[in-house]
């Protein structure tokens, strides 16, 4: 992930569209409960 530039940086922690891909494996299921 070094290699990735960001055109644009808002904050430390915002992540390009590549970075989400790499990590959403890792990423537990979001929980369906509460209202609809």
């Amino acid at each position: 992930m070094a290699g990735i530039t960001r055109k644009t940086k808002r904050y430390p922690s915002d992540l390009t569209d590549e970075e989400w891909e790499r990590i959403a494996p890792l990423m537990p299921p979001a929980n369906r409960r509460g209202r609809k």
